[in-house]
């Protein structure tokens, strides 16, 4: 039985009348049985978070029902296994593939049951026995409790020749790293020295990087008082407010969170505060700004006379509750940055910030559903979106000020070769360089790969000539 892939689309519709499918050995080990004990539920739970992804939801959206689970041990074990599963969703399904004989749909609930079986056995160490008794429990939750039988003797199955099928895992990178395969040729492309390590770096969980905000405390003060109550963290080399935690924590645990003294932050992210060159009295735009991060963090760097701005204005109440939490104040506007006409008052800015929309590809650690959800189509029409943003933004910029344009993005599309397309725009637009210890140089920018304390990153700067 093959799991149907929809080369297109990931997950995109499946058949309402589709075969059911027959156990490759008929008779074999019959299912256990048991109560809808919590594991089994987190189990049921996980497998149709998995599925509604592969339905094109995306992964945040898709976890909603397991935050409503009685125990937060649980919705955090639904998280864990759903992160886990789309991680290495294409080794997953062929192995599933090896095991079965007749199609299920990729996007089915039984489908993403399996996937989560043998996850749990291949990468989280379950013994085979507890995987497959709660695995096989939460069929009935999932309604459909003729395919015990299934489910049971495709994971026992996996339990005595999982180690065999592994070495038979096909080297192809598309299904040894879990990448569509539009993704892989051009990270091979953009990435040929690299390309191995990002997708790899693509697959690990990222750590949790704390910005300490520097009007309430030093970074070195924080760092003393994390050693004080013996949590592991070390200050980030090149991101002069970064302190990474050796061991993730959810932010209520997190000394500092709620009084404002620290956020969660990428490293890469805090790096444009930087490169923005603030001086105190500047009038700034944070053009792209919900959920707030960088907006924040320009104000605890400099006193400068902030609007945040997004297209999104369900997105700026985040915005508004990190200024709140942080006591910081902004101007906080809902508009397009596209078209200024219907928001900006006619005041230049002196420093712009562009964290324009992308791929996402430099969080896919942090996102791993960004794989399965983005197409390669997407991402001509975001260069377009990435071009307009910066067309229409640059006439707001003063004589002397700075302009940079940032991208979560691992592509040359969404960085260089958009920088390129600008610069060539304006007789008064300079390529600032940017000489950095971080990341690597490129011909217009500098970018960064996943790994360590760094999501990927790309990143210009612009100064319009007096």
């Amino acid at each position: 039985m093959a799991i149907q892939h929809k080369p297109s689309r990931v997950g995109a519709g499946s058949s309402a009348s589709h075969e059911r499918p027959r156990v490759p050995r008929p008779g074999g080990d019959a299912p256990l049985r048991g109560n809808h004990r919590p594991l089994a539920n987190v189990r049921a739970v996980a497998a149709r978070t998995i599925s509604r992804v592969l339905r094109g939801r995306s992964l945040d959206d898709a976890l909603e029902p397991a935050a409503r689970l009685r125990l937060a041990s649980d919705a955090a074990m639904v998280r864990t296994l759903s992160y886990g599963v789309l991680r290495e969703l294409s080794a997953l399904q062929w192995l599933t593939v090896q095991l079965l004989d007749k199609p299920l749909a990729a996007d089915d609930d039984i489908a993403a049951l399996l996937l989560v079986g043998i996850h749990q056995m291949r990468s989280l160490k379950t013994p085979a026995h507890a995987a497959i008794h709660e695995t096989v429990d939460a069929v009935e939750i999932l309604k459909q409790p003729q395919l015990h039988g299934l489910v049971n003797a495709v994971l026992r199955r996996y339990a005595r020749e999982g180690a065999a099928l592994e070495q038979r895992l096909p080297k192809d990178p598309a299904v040894r790293h879990s990448h569509p395969a539009w993704l892989v040729e051009m990270l091979q492309r953009d990435w040929p020295q690299h390309w191995e390590a990002v997708l790899a770096a693509n697959n690990l969980q990222g750590p949790l990087t704390l910005r300490v905000n520097r009007r309430r405390l030093s970074r070195d003060e924080y760092v003393k008082r994390l050693a004080e109550m013996n949590i592991a963290a070390e200050a980030h080399p090149h991101a002069a407010d970064a302190v990474t935690l050796a061991e993730p924590r959810p932010v209520e645990k997190i000394p500092g969170f709620v009084s404002g003294q620290v956020s969660v932050q990428d490293a890469s992210a805090q790096l444009a505060v930087d490169l923005l060159d603030l001086k105190p009295g500047q009038r700034v735009l944070d053009a792209c700004a919900a959920p707030g991060g960088k907006t924040a963090h320009i104000l605890e760097r400099a006193d400068v006379n902030l609007t945040a701005l997004d297209a999104d204005g369900t997105r700026l109440i985040r915005v508004d509750e990190n200024l709140r939490r942080l006591k910081l104040k902004a101007t906080v506007l809902a508009g397009d940055a596209g078209e200024p006409a219907r928001w900006h008052d006619r005041k230049p800015f002196d420093r712009i910030l562009v964290d324009a929309p992308c791929s996402g590809t430099g969080v896919i650690r942090r996102h791993p559903d960004i794989k399965w959800l983005r197409r390669p189509t997407d991402v001509p029409a975001l260069q377009q979106t990435q071009l307009k943003l910066l067309k229409a933004l640059w006439p707001l910029l003063k004589p002397g000020g700075r302009l940079v344009y940032a991208t979560c993005s691992l592509l040359r599309d969404e960085g260089d070769e958009i920088a390129n397309r600008f610069r060539l725009l304006g007789e008064d637009l300079r390529v600032v360089p940017i000489d950095a210890a971080w990341g690597e140089k490129t011909e217009h920018g500098r970018r960064l790969a996943p790994g360590g304390a760094h999501d990927g990153f790309y990143y210009a700067v612009f100064e319009k000539k007096p």
